[in-house]
């Protein structure tokens, strides 16, 4: 799994939404995120 800062991942959303084939960790500075595919999401559901 990658991981990236939130303020990277803001400055390059849109690469990570069109490029992305694995989640990617977002480290906040106090709490954390992970960016999914919506397919993925999708199955997990």
């Amino acid at each position: 799994m990658n991981i990236i800062t939130s303020k990277q991942a803001q400055e390059k959303i849109d690469q990570l939404i069109t490029e992305t084939h694995e989640p990617i960790l977002l480290k906040g500075e106090t709490l954390n995120g992970v960016l999914i595919a919506e397919n993925d999401w999708k199955a997990i559901q």
